[in-house]
């Protein structure tokens, strides 16, 4: 595999595109929007969706007749970094297109309709009901169930970290549909309204700050055209999401490699920063041989995962995050847990947040255990670690 460094020429049009875009952010951002991507760890704004929305921008690779700007590769890498680069809310846009982009294949006429114009219009939001309290990374194992009922079905059971489900319109969620069936096989995916009765949704606050969610289902009622894709067959279309969500798509979509990665080159240069300022002795921290060691691996680290393709990437700088923000608090010491707001808080408490939030990297998206077998599968062609596994119980 080679890397090409050559550096992206922009046209005119391009250049223009990227100056409207500052331009629209610098007026979009208003120091109360930067606030409430801390507030209450939720990191949404509907003011801004609807912003985004006005001009084909939340889903802005998404052609104009499904409410998107069409934008060609060059202008949606300028506007998807932009907006990930800017304090605004952004987790619920993101996590919203990636479900949306992969649901369009399987989306009936009906929903299609009603789904995904709001979607880009940015009046609604998704999210996904996967991980269950009895199941992690295992999607496959899950147990909430979906039993026929008439024309629709009855959903029981529960859901665990439903990130942003509280500012949600709908749930893709996984049931399981034949009890008798092997685990992969019984399984189908459903829309579910989240402002159905029998809906109860408790948050959970995590270390790092963010509030995800526990989703109960009590005998909720989904109509079949709610169904995506055919009775029991729902671990194929989970796969179109999963698919997104590890990076093997071409798709130009925020993955959890590139959050990592992009978390990493946040704190290592709030770090410069940091030692690049004299301390009460009128020193600098970055002038020390030590601190400059630090500075320049942790660096050269956030280098290596900013340029590590997907779905590698996701393993390296997930761990590399770790490793650094370990590193890193060392060696800034008390200043590294200075939190937002507070006088002397680094990256006015960038710094403190991420280390908070590192140590679930590692699970984000699915372990990094998973990401090693995929690896191991896809790209090194070893055998499926499932069916050695009953190569040796049989044995």
């Amino acid at each position: 595999m080679t890397v090409d460094f050559d550096v992206v020429k922009l046209d005119p049009e391009a250049r223009a595109f990227w100056d409207e875009v500052r331009a629209f952010l610098d007026t979009a951002v208003t120091p109360e929007l930067a606030e409430s991507a801390w507030a209450d760890g939720s990191d949404h704004g509907w003011d801004f969706h609807y912003r985004l929305g006005r001009r084909g921008w939340f889903a802005y690779q998404w052609p104009a007749e499904l409410g998107g700007a069409g934008l060609d590769g060059i202008r949606a890498r300028i506007l998807g970094l932009e907006l990930w680069r800017s304090p605004v809310p952004g987790l619920s846009r993101v996590t919203t297109v990636q479900i949306a982009e992969s649901l369009r294949p399987w989306l009936g006429a009906e929903l299609r309709d009603q789904v995904l114009h709001a979607v880009a219009s940015g009046t609604i939001c998704l999210c996904q009901g996967i991980t269950e309290p009895g199941s992690g990374s295992d999607a496959a194992a899950a147990v909430t169930r979906a039993v026929r009922d008439g024309d629709g079905w009855l959903i029981s059971g529960q859901k665990m970290f439903t990130t942003n489900a509280q500012n949600c319109e709908y749930c893709m969620l996984l049931a399981r549909t034949d009890a008798g069936a092997p685990k992969h096989a019984g399984l189908t995916v459903f829309l579910v309204p989240l402002n159905s009765p029998g809906i109860e949704i408790r948050p959970i606050q995590t270390l790092g700050a963010e509030r995800t969610n526990l989703v109960f289902y009590d005998g909720v009622l989904v109509p079949d055209s709610h169904r995506i894709g055919p009775v029991n067959e729902g671990w194929r279309v989970l796969g179109t999401q999963l698919d997104a969500e590890h990076g093997l798509t071409e798709d130009d979509l925020v993955t959890t490699g590139f959050v990592c990665a992009d978390q990493l080159r946040e704190i290592v240069d709030a770090a410069i920063e940091w030692a690049g300022r004299e301390g009460p002795d009128g020193q600098r921290p970055i002038d020390r041989d030590d601190v400059a060691d630090v500075l320049a691996r942790a660096a050269l680290d956030a280098e290596v995962a900013a340029i590590t393709p997907e779905p590698m990437r996701r393993l390296l700088a997930s761990e590399l995050l770790s490793r650094c923000s370990a590193r890193l608090f060392e060696l800034l010491g008390p200043a590294s847990v200075v939190v937002h707001g507070a006088p002397g808080a680094v990256a006015d408490g960038m710094m403190e947040r991420r280390l908070r939030q590192a140590p679930a990297a590692a699970i984000y998206g699915g372990t990094t255990d998973v990401f090693r077998n995929l690896i191991t599968e896809k790209f090194l062609g070893l055998p499926h670690h499932r069916l050695m596994a009953r190569r040796r119980a049989a044995s």
